[in-house]
């Protein structure tokens, strides 16, 4: 598939040397070639999956340490060295069933975007259940890494169910 991407962009280059293209890293395209670089002007999302018989990876369990996302974690960690600056995620986000236990592993799934040297992210939310602390809590993580992703849900559950309730909600 990066073969004919990289021969497609040579042709493109002919007359628009600038043009850049991105392409999905996704179930059976997820793993980076050993022995082909992709074009200069291809840049590649990396979608959470897996290259398994469902597809999907875990979705809800740690990226880098969960045994459902060793090859999406792989990807995270091998696309960039081949197409480097060039590489983004898209991450689902799970809420088909308004529960929200991925939310405890974002910080750790922010550091490790980082110690991949992602170029960026588009973070995808599913379902409604709890979205609004998952984007929240995302976005204050994706400004600055180094925040603490407990406080900061718990914060967010003050802010929006009172202080009253918030600890019966974060203990829910």
């Amino acid at each position: 598939y990066v073969l004919l991407l990289n021969r497609a962009i040579e042709v493109l280059a002919r007359e628009q040397p600038k043009q850049q293209v991105i392409t999905f890293a996704y179930f059976a395209t997820l793993d980076a070639p050993r022995t082909l670089k992709p074009h200069d002007n291809l840049w590649i999302c990396i979608v959470s999956s897996d290259c398994g018989a469902h597809m999907s990876g875990d979705q809800i369990g740690s990226v880098p340490h969960g045994p459902g996302n060793r090859d999406y974690a792989r990807a995270l960690r091998e696309w960039p060295a081949i197409a480097p600056g060039r590489v983004t995620s898209y991450h689902w986000v799970p809420g088909f069933e308004g529960e929200w236990p991925a939310v405890f592993y974002l910080d750790e799934l922010v550091d490790y975007w980082k110690e991949c040297d992602l170029y960026g992210t588009n973070f995808e939310m599913c379902g409604w259940g709890w979205r609004w602390l998952y984007a929240w809590t995302y976005f204050k993580l994706a400004w600055n890494p180094d925040l603490d992703a407990d406080a900061l849900i718990r914060q967010f559950l003050e802010d929006n169910y009172g202080k009253g309730a918030a600890p019966h909600v974060w203990e829910y």
